[in-house]
């Protein structure tokens, strides 16, 4: 609990106190942060509310501004190696835990971190100017994903999701050629590709975005760029035969292709019937 209170002090001291971040942390969202951390049990509100109002007031600092000029030259080397020789000894055996404790806090510091991580990757990707750092934030929204996963953790999907959509503006028709100016862009292809592979791979976490997903499916299939394989399974019905085929093959062909022990037989069998009276009433 020491641990996690003491990170979320230095995010709040961060987010108050930076001109980069616009939308400030109010007392609310702080508390909320730390529920449950205390054991289980959540820490006494007056306690949470004077370390807000005290950073919100006095922000930490590493050095202190009014106070004497930095030490330099041979003082300074000194000092350093004063610093590393503490460092390097263990101090506090509560900090030690045994193997087997080392990760329990490791779901608990994920849920703290992974909405600042998402974001501050998003930023990354948005404004790499080079191959090497925009790969390296897309590794780094997948393996937040992976976390996710792991850790039964909802939210991180979604939002890495809904990041990387917005980089697939272009394929709309009001632009002109889009598919040349998608195939250009490859930083726009290459977040598209790692948004399928976290669809494909931890689709079991996905929640609200789904819809996104299949918007994207039938922007790429308007604009004639879905692979064969998928349009194949676009144009078949749900056991993956094609919907021509299996409307001629007949409601046995249909029930047979779906396998005796599948529940969803009957309604296959029934759909066929319908559509053969339909062209007969016809």
């Amino acid at each position: 609990a020491a641990y996690i209170l003491a990170y979320s002090v230095i995010m709040l001291n961060t987010d108050r106190h930076s001109n980069q971040v616009k939308k400030k942390m109010e007392e609310v969202e702080f508390c909320k942060n730390l529920r449950g951390v205390n054991a289980g049990q959540d820490f006494p509100k007056p306690f949470l509310s004077g370390i807000y109002h005290s950073i919100c007031s006095s922000p930490l600092r590493m050095t202190d501004t009014l106070g004497p000029p930095a030490v330099t030259g041979p003082a300074a080397a000194a000092l350093w190696a004063l610093m590393a020789e503490r460092t390097s000894k263990p101090r506090g055996g509560a900090l030690i835990l045994p193997p087997a404790a080392r990760h329990c806090f490791d779901t608990m510091m994920f849920r703290l971190v992974w909405g600042q991580a998402v974001h501050a990757m998003g930023v990354v990707l948005e404004h790499a100017e080079t191959d090497t750092v925009a790969h390296a934030a897309l590794d780094g929204l997948r393996t937040a994903t992976r976390l996710a996963a792991h850790y039964d953790v909802e939210g991180v999907a979604d939002s890495a999701v809904l990041l990387l959509a917005r980089f697939s503006g272009m394929l709309t028709p009001n632009i002109a050629k889009p598919r040349v100016a998608f195939g250009r862009d490859k930083k726009a292809c290459a977040a598209v590709e790692m948004m399928f592979l976290i669809v494909t791979r931890y689709g079991d976490c996905i929640r609200s975005s789904w819809s996104n997903v299949l918007e994207l499916v039938l922007r790429l299939e308007k604009l004639d760029m879905l692979p064969p394989a998928l349009e194949a399974l676009l144009d078949s019905d749900v056991w993956g035969v094609p919907a021509a085929a299996a409307a001629a093959a007949g409601p046995d062909a249909a029930a047979a292709a779906a396998g005796p022990d599948d529940a969803a037989a009957p309604a296959a069998s029934a759909a066929a019937n319908g559509s053969a009276e339909a062209e007969a009433a016809e």
